[in-house]
């Protein structure tokens, strides 16, 4: 009986140690990774982050490496088709002068509970009727683009994050009928690790090519 608990004694001594040789392991494993090598983080002091923008707090370099991991790593390169549906119960076509509509593209940049932050493109526009007598030539389209603004802005919980560096662009083909509009420049993620301040910076460029279609 005495053998018997002298052995049980020496496997869960055994157990013990086995748990933690893991734990320290595990601690080791973390404090090795250095989150100054993600390239596009740099230190700044917290003074220094924009009066308008409130940064996002982690306690831990894990906290942020998660964060990093689920909403940061992936590049945003956005390219997105589509049309603009006009009806000629909206637009008749004895009237011709000009509407107004939009076409935009976005995407989900991060997530705080229950808050999303985006990036979209928005290309504001102004349309006209073909003005053509008599049958339009094959393929032209009865409607076509007369001004054209895209612009990139941030929507929704924008805690943490500004653009920077914006430049947009837009073309038109077939008739003045399809519209490409581009946006890009950078992200700007302000954050605090442990009380320290950092700034992710990050490019994006929005894509997209939409058309009038004429719905009778």
């Amino acid at each position: 009986m005495r053998l018997n608990k002298k052995l049980l004694k020496f496997i869960a001594a055994l157990q013990a140690s086995t748990l933690l040789l893991s734990a320290l392991s595990c601690n080791i494993s973390a404090n090795e990774y250095d989150i100054n090598s993600i390239e596009g983080l740099e230190t700044i002091n917290v003074d220094d982050i924009p009066s308008d923008v409130t940064p996002i707090e982690f306690e831990t370099e894990e906290e942020f490496v998660e964060f990093y991991n689920n909403y940061l790593s992936n590049d945003i390169n956005i390219t997105d088709s589509g049309s603009c549906a006009l009806s000629n119960s909206i637009m008749p076509f004895s009237y011709s002068g000009n509407y107004s509509s939009s076409y935009t593209t976005q995407k989900e940049l991060i997530k705080i509970g229950a808050s999303i932050t985006s990036i979209k493109l928005k290309t504001n526009f102004t349309y006209e009727k073909e003005t053509t007598t008599g049958p339009l030539p094959a393929n032209k389209p009865r409607y076509k683009f007369k001004t054209v603004n895209p612009t990139c802005m941030l929507t929704g919980l924008t805690v943490g994050v500004s653009i920077s560096q914006v430049s947009t662009s837009y073309s038109l083909s077939n008739y003045n009928s399809t519209c490409t509009s581009n946006g890009t420049g950078t992200i700007d993620y302000y954050i605090i690790v442990e009380n320290i301040g950092k700034v992710y910076s990050k490019p994006f460029s929005i894509t997209h090519t939409f058309n009038l279609v004429n719905v009778v």
